[in-house]
């Protein structure tokens, strides 16, 4: 007797906002045979087993093994073998390093999780897959690199992010864990699935520069053309986006590797009549971007892009998220934020200076805020006889539609992602901010600085004349000093005389002539505040050393060598100066 299970409901993208078992109707009646369908959102144990009204233990009777075996990998076989349309039955007893993908020569940057030694590659896929937390893992090839690791090494790892690691030097191999969906379609493909390369059809370059915002569908021109530009994109968001599955482009490397399981588009422009270069609803605010994580889209190593302020003018960023259920329909997504969504009915366009377009969330800048895009999946499915006689699982019909998660800002949506959607965006980025730099505060004028923090040399006479004007203090900051002198406060008593060189008493003559004697015409300070209220001020200074400037050995309350700064002799390296206060 065939019967049908409806099973409805709106599938969040997130994990932790799901409906669980217990909020899906069934009939209470066990039924996992030969011809009966069911209607599901995703394909899971937990779904299947709800539709069905089957328990684990009833699943076990009926397709054998443990209950692990059931929940997490018989379950998961025969619902990745339905959603790609693998014609036969598969072997659900794979080793453990068949749930692997394989990278020669690669290995990850800082994110080691634990080292066991000799190990066989299948004795450390069963070590990370005792692991939650495990992405992958690194294995010890001899390849006479200089690195540390030593054949047979399994190195356990919290990243599958392989990029700038060099695995031949470490000795490395590295080992992705992959979903049950991503081992099925690695080892047999499928039919089901619309390849994302076949979205435009215009190859892997095409791809690359569109989603890093270039190609000339991202050019600000006439909006009349986009009907022309659109036709395929709007074909496959008739014909493929809603039905079936669109494969995610893991072969470009902005998708390569999402650890934290979601994307994210940017634009900072719109397209519009007469070439004009318009703009996007300002929904954001772009905090920084360190280029170091997109190096393809920045076409640099490393670099931080700060938009202090509204600096990068109106932006809008949306993002989206993925668990097990919606994780095979994730191309679907992306397909419909970034192409017909935001390119084609919103039409935005450009990424945020050195940055992508559209990537993995982890390479792309830090913001204020997203707008968020559920992905809803009402799957039908018919349990079938494959051809060896065992029960198997047939997709007969997806029904994939989108939301905007209620309304809700994609960092309230998913959590897991609060350092990359930040509410409000730092002063600094923290990159910078470790460093010792900070945004420059309209009161205080450089005069000077090097290294790091240069500046042309201002004239003295320039400098005399802002310090008399209210007897503001001198700053000097200096990036690689002790901590008792990263800053110090050159507070006048007295004005500069005119026959006073400030700049060379700072940057070269650090002398106590006549106009710069200590606690008569200056004193110091490690404070602005005890500056302004002439408190703990510093209690030893000495001078009088040919090319040695500010400060010499002067100290909050003792001699401290080596913090001068020199125009000559060296000194500190990353030293500024700056009037105001």
């Amino acid at each position: 007797m065939r019967f049908t299970i409806a099973v409805l409901g709106y599938l969040s993208g997130t994990v932790g906002a799901l409906p669980d078992a217990n909020d899906y109707v069934s009939t209470g009646t066990c039924n996992f045979s030969e011809g009966h369908t069911f209607q599901t959102p995703g394909c899971n144990f937990d779904t299947v087993s709800a539709a069905t009204g089957c328990s684990a233990a009833e699943l076990q009777a009926i397709l054998g093994g443990d209950e692990d075996t059931i929940k997490y990998k018989t379950i998961p076989g025969l619902c990745a073998k339905a959603i790609t349309g693998i014609a036969e039955q598969l072997s659900l007893e794979t080793s453990a390093s068949d749930q692997y993908e394989h990278f020669v020569k690669g290995c990850v940057n800082n994110n080691n999780i634990q080292l066991y030694k000799d190990q066989s590659v299948e004795e450390c896929a069963t070590l990370c897959n005792a692991r939650e937390d495990c992405y992958g893992f690194e294995y010890g090839v001899a390849y006479g690199g200089k690195g540390a690791y030593k054949a047979r090494d399994c190195q356990l790892q919290s990243s599958a992010d392989t990029s700038n690691c060099d695995g031949a030097h470490h000795n490395l191999d590295f080992y992705k864990k992959m979903s049950a969906i991503d081992i099925y379609v690695n080892e047999y493909g499928g039919d089901k699935r619309f390849k994302f390369e076949d979205v435009m059809a215009k190859g892997y370059i095409w791809d690359q520069n569109f989603f890093n915002g270039g190609t000339a569908y991202n050019s600000i021109e006439d909006d009349s053309i986009i009907d022309e530009q659109a036709i395929r994109i709007q074909a496959v968001a008739d014909e493929i986006s809603g039905s079936k599955i669109i494969g995610f482009p893991h072969y470009l490397p902005n998708f390569e590797y999402c650890d934290l399981n979601a994307v994210m588009c940017c634009y900072i422009a719109k397209k519009e009549d007469n070439a004009t270069n318009g703009e996007p609803a300002d929904t954001t605010d772009i905090c920084y971007h360190d280029m170091s994580k997109s190096q393809r889209a920045s076409r640099t190593q490393r670099g931080i892009a700060s938009f202090l302020g509204d600096s990068e003018g109106n932006a809008h960023c949306e993002a989206f998220a993925w668990d097990d259920k919606t994780g095979p329909y994730k191309g679907n997504t992306l397909f419909h934020v970034a192409m017909e969504k935001n390119w084609m009915q919103n039409q935005y366009t450009r990424a945020v200076p050195g940055a992508p377009m559209c990537a993995c969330i982890e390479q792309m800048p830090v913001v204020s805020s997203a707008a968020c895009t559920d992905t809803g999946v009402v799957q039908d499915l018919e349990i079938t006889t494959s051809s060896d006689g065992s029960l198997c699982l047939k997709l007969t019909k997806s029904e994939i539609t989108f939301s905007d998660c209620g309304g809700d800002d994609f960092a309230t949506h998913d959590t897991s992602v609060s350092d990359h959607v930040v509410g409000s965006c730092p002063d600094t980025p923290p990159q910078l901010a470790d460093q010792g730099y900070q945004p420059r505060d309209a009161a205080w004028t450089p005069i000077y600085g090097k290294g790091d923090l240069y500046y042309p040399a201002m004239d003295t006479n320039k400098v005399r004349d802002l310090v008399n004007d209210g007897l503001k203090p001198i700053k000097r900051t200096c990036l690689d000093c002790l901590n008792s002198h990263y800053n110090i406060y050159y507070q006048r008593l007295t004005p500069i005389p005119d026959d006073l060189d400030i700049m060379d008493i700072l940057l070269l003559n650090w002398f106590d002539d006549t106009g710069n004697e200590f606690n008569k015409d200056f004193k110091l300070y490690s404070t602005l505040l005890d500056a302004q209220e002439d408190k703990n001020a510093w209690t030893y200074c000495n001078f009088m050393y040919a090319k040695i400037g500010f400060p010499r050995d002067c100290g909050p309350d003792r001699k401290i060598d080596g913090q001068w700064t020199s125009l000559i002799h060296g000194g500190r390296q990353h030293v500024g100066f700056a009037v105001g206060g």
